[in-house]
């Protein structure tokens, strides 16, 4: 395809359908749950992790919910 030629593949507004369909869907279920957008990173950091806990116990804690096995849990494994 050259500069001059249109991409037969996009609708009028520049977008390609399939993925226009896929991000209706997206947000039409994203509204049905009640999640709206966020507005600035502070919303998106959330507040899930006491401040006076320390680094380590919250990069074990991540590992323990994805379910690999610590450092300190191995070394105690019979």
């Amino acid at each position: 395809m050259t500069m001059n030629q249109p991409n037969l593949n996009l609708d009028p507004a520049g977008e390609d359908p399939i993925y226009a369909a896929r991000r209706a869907e997206a947000e039409a279920e994203a509204a049905r749950l009640g999640i709206k957008p966020f507005n600035s990173l502070e919303e998106m950091a959330g507040d899930f992790w006491p401040e006076d806990e320390n680094i380590d116990d919250f990069l074990a804690a991540v590992k323990e919910w994805r379910g690999i096995p610590s450092r300190r849990r191995l070394e105690e494994w019979p």
